[in-house]
């Protein structure tokens, strides 16, 4: 059975984001997965305080709050779902501190050409953004940032990306069929 975990960064219960990870949940569980959801917004957790201590001794972030349990399962899961609105141009604040702390997952090495990442390989990662803006000229730089180091060349999963434009109400992702389907579409080959 795949082990999914989901990291939102939305405050809304009932958003784009959510509507958008509820409905490739639903999917990859409909095939058989076992799925974890956690929105930063209940979480009580700090950003990274640049102690390196990750880097210097313990081989996981040494503060212990809301967020030591998700960056533990991280190591667990087949696939890593993460969602969040583009607020003024990137991932909400909460969220962003969440990413920050997955330094922790890093390796000392990892700027001297070792391996890189604390996670074993052959993971799959989603990375889910919803905007108001209609176009895919704008705001699509969260992304790029985070699907980067996310990707191959750093903590190596293999990136998928799904991007929700134009969704100015919290209901816009939820009845658009054709942005459904994507969702769908990409839980399924993320199950493959």
């Amino acid at each position: 059975m795949k082990k999914i975990l989901c990291i939102v960064g939305s405050p809304r219960r009932t958003g784009g984001c959510q509507a958008l990870v509820r409905k490739v949940v639903e999917t990859c569980e409909e095939l058989g997965a076992e799925a974890q959801v956690y929105s930063v917004y209940d979480m009580d957790f700090r950003g990274c305080v640049a102690c390196m201590a990750c880097k210097t001794g313990s081989e996981e972030c040494v503060l212990r709050d809301d967020l030591t349990p998700v960056l533990r399962a991280m190591k667990e899961a087949d696939i890593l779902i993460l969602a969040s609105p583009i607020y003024f141009g990137d991932v909400t604040g909460e969220f962003k501190k969440a990413i920050d702390r997955m330094y922790s997952l890093m390796t000392p090495e990892y700027l001297t050409g070792g391996n890189p990442s604390r996670l074993a390989p052959g993971k799959k990662c989603l990375f889910i953004t919803t905007q108001g803006y209609p176009g895919e000229d704008r705001f699509g730089g969260p992304l790029e940032t985070y699907g980067g180091f996310l990707g191959p060349g750093w903590f190596g999963y293999e990136m998928h990306f799904l991007r929700g434009l134009g969704l100015r109400a919290p209901s816009d992702a939820s009845v658009n069929p054709e942005l459904m389907g994507q969702a769908e579409e990409l839980a399924r080959k993320l199950m493959a």
